[in-house]
């Protein structure tokens, strides 16, 4: 039987890099979270859906702080929406 888990962990791994450590040196450039809703017409455009704004903001920059996992582990759905709206390489840290 498959781990229910397996499939948020997979995508952990993806958003953490892991298999493919950053180069030494590597600079990355982000914020301590995406969900900011004064930033809609500021940053993000107008309109724009709180579901939406990662994959904005990951157009933008390559690595951000989930400030939500503060609170608790984010449920498996989360995690792999994480990973599904974000580029390969993009590094997700809490």
């Amino acid at each position: 039987m498959r781990h229910p888990g397996a499939g948020a962990a997979k995508a952990v791994d993806r958003l953490a890099g892991r298999g493919h450590p950053p180069d030494v040196g590597t600079l990355r450039y982000g914020t301590c979270s995406w969900s900011e809703k004064s930033w809609v017409g500021q940053f993000y455009p107008p309109g724009t859906k709180p579901v939406d704004y990662l994959r904005h903001y990951a157009t933008a920059f390559d690595t951000v702080e989930a400030d939500s996992t503060y609170y608790g582990i984010p449920p498996p759905d989360r995690v792999r929406n994480w990973a599904a709206v974000t580029p390969p390489g993009f590094v997700l840290s809490s």
